[in-house]
């Protein structure tokens, strides 16, 4: 196998596409966004919601077996501890629009392909 097969296997851009700088997007946007008679970034938007969503419940479940430790140590109480929570939960709901457009300006070249120096 040459070196030029194993940049460009399974999981990586073609050498064409790198070298010209054109990304094609991924088959299920590329597929599903002409047939949609509503705009792609909210079927995006409702996964991500989902995600959130099931994250939710193991998180819950898992901050329960700390709940009698905390109030031990802390010498809080457990509507303290769960109004801790949900305030954390709140501001990152309004803190997320914010901090994400930041990320995306500053986490830019991670998502970028690489090119190799001539």
């Amino acid at each position: 196998m040459s070196s030029a097969s194993n940049e460009t296997g399974r999981g990586r851009l073609p050498a064409a596409s790198i070298a010209s700088g054109i990304v094609r997007p991924p088959f299920l946007p590329r597929y599903l966004a002409p047939r949609l008679p509503f705009f792609y970034g909210w079927v995006v938007l409702g996964c991500l919601c989902l995600s959130g969503f099931a994250r939710q419940g193991p998180a819950v479940a898992t901050l329960s077996v700390f709940i009698v430790p905390m109030t031990a140590e802390f010498g809080w109480s457990r509507a303290a501890i769960a109004g801790a929570v949900s305030l954390g939960g709140v501001l990152a709901a309004f803190a997320a629009p914010l901090l994400g457009p930041v990320m995306d300006l500053s986490l830019i070249h991670i998502s970028e392909p690489t090119r190799r120096r001539g």
